[in-house]
C-alpha cells in the first residue's frame, strides 16, 4: 500500500452513508449524528498533540472527507481543507468547562464541504488538558471511537503510524439479495406500528434530546436471567429482545420494529475508522393471549422474527 494518502478519487456513499446524508439533509437529524470523544491529559506537551492530530487524519481519510452528490449520486470524497487540532484556555471555571465542549460537540457540519471531523484542546493554567474529537456519524461509528484512541496515543508518543487506509466502504449487497430482502420485510413494514409510550403522545418528527440509562447485571444477580433464558432456548439477548417486544404490545404498539446497531465491519476494515454499522430491524411475529411468554421468546428468535431493515434507514 502506498505510502501517500489516496485521496485523489471519490468513492460511492455506502448505503448506510447515504441514509445518514438524506436524514441530514431533510434537517431531521440535527447533532443526534455528531459523535464526540473527550480525552483528559493530567500533563498536556505542547507539541505532541498537534502532531498526533495530523498523524491520524492522515492515517484515516474519513476523518478529511465529505459527502457530496453529483448526478444523483451520492460521493465520499476530500475536503478542500483538512482537520487541524484548535487550541483554546480553558476557563477557569470548571462548571464553564463543560459546558463548552457540549456546545462545540454539537457546532454543525457541512457534510458537502466538510471536513467531517473537529479537534479541539482545552488546555488549563496547571498543564492539564481536555481533548475534544467530534467526527460525523457519517464517517464514524462506535468501533471508531477504539482506533481513534488507539492511534492517537500511539502519535501522541511519537510511534510511528501503520501506512495511510484506502477510502473504503462496505461492498454493496447484491442485486438478488436486495430482491429477496424487500420480499422479506416489505409486507412487515406495510403492517408496521408506530410505538406507544407512556407520556409520549406522539412519534416525534425530529430527532432530540436522548438519555442513557446504564444497567448491568453481574453474578449472581444475572444467574436468574440466564437461567429463564435457557428454559426457553434462547439466548439473554434474545430474552430481552422478546421482553422489549412484549413490553411495548403491552403499551399498546402491536406491530412495533426493534432496530439492533449490526457492524458491517469485515476483519480486513477492523483497523479504520469509517460508517462501518447498520441497523438489524426485528419484527416480533404476531401473539395471542394464549401464549406463554416463553413460546413468545422462542419465536422471536426463529428466522421468521427477523427481517434486515432497509440499509441507513432512519426508523
Amino acid at each position: 500500500m502506498s505510502e501517500v494518502l489516496s485521496l485523489t478519487d471519490r468513492i460511492p456513499a455506502s448505503p448506510a452513508q447515504q441514509g445518514v446524508w438524506l436524514t441530514d439533509r431533510l434537517g431531521l437529524a440535527r447533532e443526534a449524528f455528531h459523535m464526540p470523544v473527550r480525552i483528559s491529559f493530567d500533563r498536556i506537551d505542547t507539541a505532541a498533540p498537534g502532531r498526533a492530530v495530523a498523524a491520524v487524519t492522515r492515517r484515516h481519510p474519513a476523518l478529511t472527507a465529505r459527502l457530496v452528490e453529483r448526478d444523483g449520486q451520492v460521493w465520499q470524497e476530500p475536503a478542500a481543507t483538512r482537520p487541524e487540532l484548535v487550541q483554546r484556555e480553558a476557563p477557569a471555571d470548571e462548571a464553564d468547562l463543560e459546558r463548552r465542549p457540549a456546545e462545540e460537540a454539537a457546532r454543525p457540519f457541512a457534510l458537502e464541504t466538510g471536513p467531517l471531523s473537529r479537534f479541539t484542546l482545552y488546555r488549563r493554567a496547571d498543564g492539564s488538558a481536555e481533548l475534544l474529537v467530534t467526527a460525523h456519524h457519517s464517517v464514524f461509528d462506535g468501533n471508531s471511537k477504539d482506533v481513534l484512541t488507539r492511534d492517537l496515543a500511539a502519535a501522541y508518543g511519537s510511534a510511528p503510524l501503520p501506512a495511510p487506509t484506502e477510502p473504503a466502504t462496505p461492498a454493496a449487497p447484491e442485486s438478488d439479495t436486495v430482491r429477496r430482502a424487500a420480499e422479506w420485510y416489505g409486507p412487515r413494514w406495510a403492517t408496521a406500528t408506530e410505538p406507544v409510550l407512556p407520556g409520549a403522545p406522539r412519534t416525534p418528527a425530529a430527532a432530540g434530546s436522548g438519555e442513557a440509562i446504564a444497567w448491568r447485571l453481574d453474578g449472581a444477580e444475572a444467574d436468574p436471567l440466564a437461567a429463564a433464558a435457557a428454559l426457553g432456548g434462547t439466548t439473554v439477548f434474545e430474552f430481552l429482545l422478546a421482553a422489549l417486544h412484549g413490553l411495548l404490545r403491552r403499551y399498546g404498539g402491536e406491530a412495533v420494529p426493534v432496530s439492533v446497531p449490526l457492524s458491517t465491519r469485515t476483519p480486513e476494515l477492523r483497523q479504520d475508522i469509517g460508517m462501518f454499522v447498520d441497523e438489524l430491524s426485528v419484527h416480533a411475529p404476531v401473539a395471542d393471549a394464549s401464549q406463554t411468554f416463553t413460546e413468545f421468546a422462542a419465536a422471536v428468535r426463529t428466522p421468521d422474527g427477523l427481517s434486515v431493515d432497509g440499509p441507513g434507514s432512519s426508523r
